[in-house]
């Protein structure tokens, strides 16, 4: 940017050096042969008209360079300006920030999850009724939770609605699968909820896993 001042500068200065015009015949009698040689160069009494359009020449073309100048200094300057308006929430920065949130609670509870699945397939309830009822780390409650905010990170943009997201789509399709699983097990027990658990919510919850980067829930 210095570089294209520094030119900038220059031009006008040469551009806009003193010209002789239009001078008066008893005061071009004392100029020195020098100046007599420069006017005579710049200058042709004969061409007056020429002179004129010479002059307006000139300053259209000033004018040109002004402006010329002005779109350098604001082209230069749009880059920075880009730079500084990066998309560091539509997917970049906020989904690193979400991964290191919410990463470890979904593991987490995908874990109590899957044991509470196998305490079902042995005929034991228990596990998978801690699991709902609990509102800490690890169970149904905090996996509703850490699940929707991670999902809803992995966006291309800061303005799509969340509800278009696959990843959201993907988690709401399982919660409504695990939602069913509770309703069997509070209606036929153990087993028949074992068996909802591998034909729907197991399928659910893989196909979300995949949207959010993370194994299949037995290789997590």
């Amino acid at each position: 940017m210095q570089t294209l001042t520094t030119i900038f500068i220059a031009c006008l200065s040469v551009i806009g050096s003193p010209v002789c015009a239009f001078q008066d015949a008893s005061i071009s009698t004392k100029l020195s042969n020098r100046h007599r040689s420069v006017c005579s160069f710049l200058y042709d009494p004969k061409s007056i008209d020429y002179q004129c359009e010479n002059s307006q020449a000139r300053r259209t073309f000033l004018s040109e360079v002004a402006l010329c100048g002005v779109a350098l200094t604001t082209l230069t300057a749009q880059p920075k300006i880009a730079e500084a308006s990066g998309g560091a929430t539509a997917g970049g920065a906020y989904l690193l920030s979400a991964k290191r949130r919410y990463y470890d609670r979904v593991k987490a509870s995908v874990a109590g999850l899957m044991k509470a699945a196998e305490g079902l397939k042995s005929g034991d309830s228990s596990i998978a009724k801690e699991f709902f009822s609990n509102e800490d780390g690890g169970s149904w409650t905090d996996l509703k939770a850490a699940g929707y905010l991670l999902s809803n990170a992995f966006r291309r943009s800061a303005s799509t609605n969340p509800d278009s997201l696959p990843a959201v789509k993907a988690y709401k399709a399982f919660a409504k699968e695990v939602d069913n699983l509770q309703k069997v097990l509070k209606k036929k027990g153990a087993a028949a909820a074992s068996d909802e658990f591998s034909n729907t919510v197991e399928v659910a919850l893989d196909l979300w896993l995949s949207e959010i980067e993370l194994p299949r829930a037995r290789e997590l």
